[in-house]
C-alpha cells in the first residue's frame, strides 16, 4: 500500500533515511532475512517506519511476513511480561536484564550473516 499511494509521501518526507535503508538493504542482499530479523527484533529503528518503507527499499513481503511475525514477537512477550509486572509494582526502576536481552536476541539474528562472510572469506 505505501508503495503505490504514500510512496512520494514517505520519500519527500523521510530522504535521508530512505536513502540510508535502501543502501543498508543493498548491503545485506544476501542475508536479507537477517538483516530484517535484527531489524525487529532491535528498537534501533521505529517499527512503523520499516512497515511503511518496505515496499519502498525493494523488500520481498515473505521476508517482510517473516521478520514482522518472529521478529517482533521477543518484544511483544517482553511487554506482555511487562504489564504483568506493573500489574503488581511495588517501586519503579529499569530493568536492564530486559533491556539487554531483547539486544542478545537482536545480536543472534546477525550471527548467521558473521558466518557466512567468515565461510566465504575463508574460502
Amino acid at each position: 500500500m505505501s508503495a503505490m499511494i504514500g510512496k512520494h509521501l514517505v520519500v519527500k518526507a523521510f530522504p535521508k533515511l530512505i536513502k540510508e535503508l535502501n543502501k543498508r538493504i543493498e548491503d545485506n542482499k544476501e542475508n536479507l532475512i537477517y538483516y530484517m530479523l535484527f531489524l525487529r527484533i532491535s528498537p534501533l529503528l521505529p517499527n512503523w517506519f520499516i512497515n511503511v518503507s518496505a515496499p519502498i527499499v525493494g523488500i520481498p513481503y515473505s521476508y517482510f511476513l517473516f521478520a514482522t511475525l518472529f521478529g517482533l514477537m521477543p518484544a511483544n512477550i517482553l511487554h506482555v511480561k511487562t504489564g504483568l509486572m506493573l500489574k503488581e509494582i511495588n517501586s519503579i526502576g529499569f530493568n536492564i536484564k530486559n533491556f539487554l536481552l531483547l539486544f542478545c536476541l537482536a545480536f543472534a539474528a546477525l550471527i548467521p550473516t558473521l558466518f557466512k562472510k567468515q565461510i566465504s572469506n575463508y574460502k
